[in-house]
């Protein structure tokens, strides 16, 4: 399974770069919304299930009032978007200090690369 998980991060990020002109995977930085939304397609496409996950990056430890859910990080603007699948962290471009700007695929917990999880992170929707 992690073979066509990967093949589908590598075929979505192919498809986001080329929308973009882009030509390097750190140039989606700062859009997790539209990269999630593309992971998701080819996800489906290929019939993978998955569930979206809203939750924060490091930096919103940092800030005055940390939001305590995922919900209150969407309406700061502090939220971060990433997918689940079977197991699987996936990112077209890691937010993640150890992965920064780089293609994911990793069973590594979302708090250990200092990613924030709520109690409502899991099932999300994007907006």
């Amino acid at each position: 399974m992690r073979d066509s998980i990967e093949d589908a991060v590598q075929t979505a990020l192919r498809k986001r770069l080329d929308e973009e002109g882009y030509d390097d995977s750190r140039q989606l930085l700062g859009e997790c919304t539209a990269n999630t939304e593309a992971l998701c397609r080819e996800l489906d496409a290929r019939g993978i299930d998955h569930t979206v996950v809203c939750g924060g990056i490091p930096r919103i430890r940092r800030i005055s009032d940390p939001p305590e859910s995922a919900e209150q990080a969407k309406e700061q603007g502090n939220h971060h978007y990433w997918v689940e699948a079977h197991g699987y962290l996936c990112e077209l471009a890691s937010e993640s200090e150890r992965f920064f700007g780089q293609p994911v695929v990793t069973s590594i917990y979302p708090q250990h690369l200092h990613y924030v999880v709520f109690d409502d992170s899991k099932d999300h929707t994007l907006d």
